[in-house]
């Protein structure tokens, strides 16, 4: 799957810095949502360009989560 992350942002020509999954949360919570960090250079993007690339990351995400 992060193979195809890297793609999508170096086609996007994505400033990216960093890529993490984390959870936050409360121990002995109920489960929270995975999130998908990325870290961008800063002053590399505009928020609509921001909203762009999570949009698409997302896109990307669910159609593999159907497979």
């Amino acid at each position: 799957m992060a193979p195809e992350v890297h793609a999508l942002l170096r086609s996007m020509e994505v400033k990216w810095t960093s890529l993490g999954i984390v959870r936050i949360g409360v121990i002995g919570g109920s489960a929270t949502p995975l999130i998908l960090w990325i870290g961008m250079k800063p002053k590399s993007f505009t928020c609509d360009d921001g909203l762009v690339v999570a949009w698409r990351v997302q896109d990307l995400l669910k159609r593999h989560h159907r497979h």
